[in-house]
Protein backbone atom coordinates (compact mmCIF):
# COMPACT_ATOMS: atom_id res chain seq x y z
CA UNK A 1 0.00 0.00 0.00
CA UNK A 2 1.31 3.22 -1.05
CA UNK A 3 1.73 6.39 1.98
CA UNK A 4 -1.41 8.49 1.76
CA UNK A 5 -0.51 11.97 1.23
CA UNK A 6 -2.22 15.31 0.94
CA UNK A 7 -2.48 16.74 -3.01
CA UNK A 8 -0.29 19.99 -3.09
CA UNK A 9 -0.74 22.58 -5.63
CA UNK A 10 2.09 23.14 -8.02
CA UNK A 11 2.63 26.92 -7.52
CA UNK A 12 3.95 28.49 -10.95
CA UNK A 13 4.45 31.74 -9.29
CA UNK A 14 5.44 33.10 -5.84
CA UNK A 15 2.58 33.19 -3.50
CA UNK A 16 1.09 31.71 -0.63
CA UNK A 17 -0.18 28.27 -0.90
CA UNK A 18 -3.58 27.18 0.40
CA UNK A 19 -2.69 23.90 1.84
CA UNK A 20 0.74 23.65 3.43
CA UNK A 21 2.70 20.84 3.42
CA UNK A 22 6.07 19.16 5.13
CA UNK A 23 7.65 16.57 5.40
CA UNK A 24 10.52 14.85 7.76
CA UNK A 25 11.63 11.13 6.70
CA UNK A 26 14.79 9.14 8.39
CA UNK A 27 15.06 6.93 4.29
CA UNK A 28 18.22 5.24 5.71
CA UNK A 29 20.00 5.90 2.44
CA UNK A 30 19.14 8.48 -0.61
CA UNK A 31 20.78 7.15 -3.81
CA UNK A 32 19.47 4.08 -4.21
CA UNK A 33 15.83 5.46 -3.75
CA UNK A 34 16.34 7.81 -6.23
CA UNK A 35 15.61 5.63 -9.09
CA UNK A 36 11.66 4.83 -7.20
CA UNK A 37 9.77 6.98 -9.16
CA UNK A 38 7.35 6.69 -6.63
CA UNK A 39 9.74 7.59 -4.17
CA UNK A 40 10.66 10.49 -5.99
CA UNK A 41 6.96 11.94 -6.54
CA UNK A 42 5.91 11.48 -2.98
CA UNK A 43 8.81 13.18 -1.74
CA UNK A 44 8.56 16.44 -4.00
CA UNK A 45 5.05 16.58 -3.67
CA UNK A 46 5.85 18.35 -0.46
CA UNK A 47 6.43 22.15 0.19
CA UNK A 48 9.18 21.84 2.75
CA UNK A 49 11.12 18.64 3.05
CA UNK A 50 13.79 17.21 5.85
CA UNK A 51 15.17 13.65 4.65
CA UNK A 52 17.57 12.15 7.52
CA UNK A 53 20.20 9.29 7.08
CA UNK A 54 20.91 10.18 3.63
CA UNK A 55 24.10 8.29 4.28
CA UNK A 56 25.04 11.16 1.30
CA UNK A 57 28.44 12.73 1.40
CA UNK A 58 29.78 16.08 0.33
CA UNK A 59 30.17 15.12 -3.39
CA UNK A 60 26.52 14.09 -4.01
CA UNK A 61 25.26 16.89 -6.25
CA UNK A 62 21.58 16.96 -4.92
CA UNK A 63 20.54 19.97 -7.28
CA UNK A 64 20.34 17.69 -9.94
CA UNK A 65 17.92 15.45 -8.49
CA UNK A 66 15.88 18.08 -6.64
CA UNK A 67 16.25 20.79 -8.99
CA UNK A 68 12.82 22.12 -7.95
CA UNK A 69 13.93 22.82 -4.33
CA UNK A 70 16.15 25.49 -2.98
CA UNK A 71 18.34 23.06 -0.86
CA UNK A 72 20.43 22.90 2.50
CA UNK A 73 23.02 20.08 3.01
CA UNK A 74 24.61 18.60 6.08
CA UNK A 75 26.75 15.46 4.40
CA UNK A 76 26.89 12.15 5.65
CA UNK A 77 30.51 11.82 7.50
CA UNK A 78 32.66 8.29 7.36
CA UNK A 79 32.86 7.68 11.03
CA UNK A 80 35.19 4.94 10.39
CA UNK A 81 37.75 3.52 7.93
CA UNK A 82 35.77 0.87 7.15
CA UNK A 83 32.39 1.85 7.61
CA UNK A 84 29.97 3.85 5.38
CA UNK A 85 29.55 7.16 6.02
CA UNK A 86 26.32 7.60 9.02
CA UNK A 87 23.80 10.24 9.16
CA UNK A 88 23.39 13.40 6.83
CA UNK A 89 20.53 15.52 6.34
CA UNK A 90 18.82 17.51 3.39
CA UNK A 91 16.35 20.15 3.58
CA UNK A 92 14.64 20.84 0.81
CA UNK A 93 12.40 23.88 0.15
CA UNK A 94 10.54 24.47 -3.03
CA UNK A 95 11.64 27.00 -5.09
CA UNK A 96 8.69 29.09 -5.99
CA UNK A 97 8.61 29.60 -2.02
CA UNK A 98 11.87 31.45 -2.29
CA UNK A 99 10.82 34.71 -1.64
CA UNK A 100 9.44 34.08 1.70
CA UNK A 101 12.24 32.04 2.82
CA UNK A 102 15.80 32.95 4.35
CA UNK A 103 18.24 30.17 5.35
CA UNK A 104 19.81 30.54 9.50
CA UNK A 105 22.87 28.74 9.98
CA UNK A 106 22.58 26.67 12.88
CA UNK A 107 26.34 26.17 13.48
CA UNK A 108 25.99 22.49 13.86
CA UNK A 109 26.07 19.37 11.93
CA UNK A 110 22.64 18.01 10.41
CA UNK A 111 20.73 20.71 12.32
CA UNK A 112 19.15 22.54 8.75
CA UNK A 113 17.00 25.31 9.42
CA UNK A 114 14.53 28.08 7.23
CA UNK A 115 12.81 30.88 8.06
CA UNK A 116 9.53 31.06 6.47
CA UNK A 117 7.96 34.29 6.26
CA UNK A 118 4.38 34.92 8.32
CA UNK A 119 3.33 36.12 4.95
CA UNK A 120 3.24 32.64 3.42
CA UNK A 121 0.88 31.68 6.26
CA UNK A 122 -1.20 35.14 7.02
CA UNK A 123 0.21 34.58 10.86
CA UNK A 124 1.48 37.08 12.84
CA UNK A 125 4.62 35.33 13.37
CA UNK A 126 7.11 34.16 11.58
CA UNK A 127 7.64 30.16 11.29
CA UNK A 128 11.43 28.71 11.79
CA UNK A 129 11.51 24.86 10.41
CA UNK A 130 14.22 22.86 11.93
CA UNK A 131 15.02 19.78 10.25
CA UNK A 132 17.60 17.13 12.08
CA UNK A 133 19.06 13.83 12.22
CA UNK A 134 20.50 13.51 15.89
CA UNK A 135 23.31 10.63 16.42
CA UNK A 136 22.36 8.37 19.38
CA UNK A 137 23.90 9.57 22.82
CA UNK A 138 26.62 6.66 22.43
CA UNK A 139 27.54 7.32 18.81
CA UNK A 140 31.10 7.31 17.48
CA UNK A 141 29.90 10.66 15.82
CA UNK A 142 30.49 12.42 19.15
CA UNK A 143 34.60 11.40 19.48
CA UNK A 144 35.91 14.51 18.05
CA UNK A 145 33.00 16.95 19.49
CA UNK A 146 32.82 19.19 21.90
CA UNK A 147 29.47 17.99 23.12
CA UNK A 148 28.14 13.99 23.69
CA UNK A 149 24.44 14.63 22.15
CA UNK A 150 23.33 16.49 19.67
CA UNK A 151 19.60 17.24 21.66
CA UNK A 152 21.44 19.71 23.77
CA UNK A 153 22.87 21.37 20.52
CA UNK A 154 19.15 21.43 18.94
CA UNK A 155 18.08 23.06 22.46
CA UNK A 156 20.53 25.88 21.92
CA UNK A 157 20.09 26.86 18.34
CA UNK A 158 16.05 27.08 19.23
CA UNK A 159 17.04 29.29 22.08
CA UNK A 160 19.59 31.22 19.95
CA UNK A 161 17.14 31.85 17.68
CA UNK A 162 14.09 32.67 20.21
CA UNK A 163 16.04 35.08 21.81
CA UNK A 164 16.52 37.26 19.58
CA UNK A 165 12.63 36.96 17.79
CA UNK A 166 9.59 36.11 18.22
CA UNK A 167 8.63 33.37 16.56
CA UNK A 168 6.67 29.75 15.91
CA UNK A 169 8.88 26.26 15.77
CA UNK A 170 8.42 23.50 13.45
CA UNK A 171 10.97 20.81 14.67
CA UNK A 172 11.06 17.51 12.26
CA UNK A 173 13.52 15.20 12.38
CA UNK A 174 14.80 11.76 13.91
CA UNK A 175 15.61 12.31 17.40
CA UNK A 176 17.12 9.05 18.45
CA UNK A 177 15.21 9.25 21.48
CA UNK A 178 16.56 6.55 23.45
CA UNK A 179 15.68 8.35 26.99
CA UNK A 180 17.02 5.15 28.72
CA UNK A 181 20.01 6.03 28.07
CA UNK A 182 19.49 9.35 29.40
CA UNK A 183 18.70 8.33 32.77
CA UNK A 184 15.22 9.86 32.97
CA UNK A 185 12.93 8.62 35.80
CA UNK A 186 9.13 8.19 35.71
CA UNK A 187 7.11 10.52 37.41
CA UNK A 188 3.20 11.03 38.80
CA UNK A 189 3.89 14.50 39.02
CA UNK A 190 1.96 15.56 35.69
Amino acid sequence: MKPQHPNTQQNTQTQAPSNFTFLSWNIEGLINKLSDHDFVNFVTSFDVVCLQETFATASFDFGIHFDKFLVVVSPAVRLSRMGRSSGGTVLLVRKSLSDYVTVVESGVDNILCVRLSKMLFGSDKDVVFIGTYIHPKSSPYYQDKEYDCTIDELEHVVLSIHEGDDVHFVVGGDLNARIGEWGLEVTDDG
